[in-house]
């Protein structure tokens, strides 16, 4: 028998393509958006814009986001990155903008998160979001599912999970479908075996990997 894990289908899927805000540059906040959604927060009345655009804008126009980028990210303000396109930053931006200021956020990010925590986190229903050479200049995707052979109940950790028990993860992409080269814009509910995440994903080839997660 084999179980899936996650929200998987019910996140829904959402293209970077069509953002206001530097579309070609989205994939971090549009990627992020699906992983909180999909973990079942609650994001701010966005008015009817799409909420990835206005968590751009807030990440380029709060100065508590650009205090943090030139105090901890200034070699990225020196290249002329916009804040949401730095990890770190980003995590930063989305907390405060997902508000309030007194509680700690629910988005982390770690460069050493393994795989088997990803499965963890799906396990207990939330997303993850992993950073990784789908495209040459490094891209980002959502995971929203794991399809595996082994039974979890009881709050696993990631020492319980056997990513050899793993036959797939399901990923929305918000760029479109890796397996066609991109050519397929619909990034929806894309398919990786736990051997292409290892190798795409950074740091590649190691079980150390850049991700945000929904604590």
């Amino acid at each position: 028998m084999s179980y899936w894990y996650g929200p998987c289908e019910r996140v829904p899927w959402r293209s970077q393509r069509d953002n206001p805000v530097d579309a070609a540059k989205q994939c971090n906040v549009t990627a992020l958006i699906m992983a909180i959604a999909g973990s079942a927060l609650c994001l701010p009345d966005t008015q009817g814009e799409q909420p990835e655009a206005v968590l751009a804008r807030f990440a380029e126009t709060d100065p508590r986001v650009m205090q943090y980028m030139q105090k901890f990210q200034g070699w990225a303000v020196n290249l002329g990155w916009p804040p949401y396109t730095e990890q770190h930053t980003l995590a930063v931006a989305a907390n405060l903008w997902l508000g309030p200021d007194d509680k700690p956020g629910p988005v982390c990010y770690e460069t050493d998160r393994p795989l088997e925590a990803v499965v963890v986190d799906l396990v207990r229903g939330h997303c993850s979001v992993v950073t990784g050479r789908f495209t040459p200049g490094g891209h980002l995707v959502a995971v929203v599912g794991v399809h595996t052979a082994q039974w979890f109940a009881n709050g696993p950790k990631p020492a319980d999970v056997s990513l050899s028990s793993v036959q797939q993860f399901m990923v929305h992409d918000p760029w479109g479908n890796w397996h066609s080269g991109y050519r397929d814009h619909d990034g929806a509910r894309c398919l990786f075996t736990p051997d292409e995440l290892m190798r795409l994903v950074l740091t590649e080839g190691k079980n150390a990997k850049w991700v945000h997660w929904i604590a």
